[in-house]
């Protein structure tokens, strides 16, 4: 028995500019995990897990400071009463992860700004992310987002809305499954909440709900998410630093 696989982008109608142009439009609207199965052919043993090229990442080892010559991003995950807050350090330019760290519940919104600055200042973070989605005001009228702010001036701001969620897994699973994304296997938090992140039908809507599974945290996923994004064209934050802390 012989089979032959063709993706939807193989045919004919699409091979144009306008039929790429379309074929594009229709991947912005479609499920992450049902285009990969419905239009790129490919089987999948979890359709609801979020990122299938881990094994393709899953390389390096964390550091504790800055390596000499490199340039970093750092993404915050604010946390809240359930929720533990994270702080993320990538490096910007091959996409490694170098150090992360999770709040405990608990803790002190003041103490875990002065520690998110404390790890930027040892990495020498050019470019910080901060996630200031909070309560229902939006982000930015949430009583506790100048805590950060004041400690880390100049971070690119992120709110945490469907569409935008929807966008960055996207591009974190095209980074993911090129091999740009770095890893390490230990301590082994980050690669479990990431293997762990699930695609859930929405009602009501085109796009869908990301997560973890019930009861689990994705306070680093969100962390990892926002330092890629950085690295966007559409953004291009990572190449435009944003506040200067040197390595102490």
């Amino acid at each position: 028995i012989r089979a032959w696989i063709y993706p939807t982008s193989t045919g004919l109608k699409f091979q144009s500019a306008a039929g790429r142009k379309e074929l594009e439009a229709l991947r912005d609207e479609t499920p992450l995990p049902i285009w990969k199965q419905e239009y790129e052919c490919e089987p999948l043993s979890s359709i609801d897990q979020a990122f299938k090229f881990l094994a393709k990442c899953t390389r390096g080892s964390r550091l504790e400071r800055a390596a000499t010559g490199r340039r970093y991003i750092m993404a915050v995950d604010i946390g809240g009463v359930e929720d533990p807050a994270a702080v993320l350090v990538m490096d910007a330019a091959d996409g490694q992860c170098v150090f992360w760290e999770q709040f405990p519940l608990g803790s002190t919104h003041a103490a875990q700004a002065e520690r998110a600055r404390e790890i930027a200042r040892l990495f020498g973070c050019g470019c910080i992310v901060l996630d200031v989605t909070g309560g229902g005001a939006g982000g930015h009228g949430d009583p506790v987002v100048p805590t950060y702010t004041q400690r880390l001036p100049g971070a690119h701001h992120v709110v945490w809305t469907a569409a935008w969620k929807y966008k960055s897994v996207h591009w974190l699973d095209k980074l993911m499954q090129d091999g740009r994304v770095g890893i390490p296997e230990a301590p082994a938090e980050l690669l479990h909440q990431i293997a762990d992140y699930r695609y859930f039908p929405a009602a009501h809507t085109d796009l869908c709900h990301y997560g973890p599974s019930r009861g689990q945290h994705d306070d680093l996923t969100a962390c990892l998410l926002m330092a890629t994004w950085a690295c966007n064209p559409a953004v291009n934050w990572a190449n435009a630093p944003c506040i200067s802390l040197a390595p102490g």
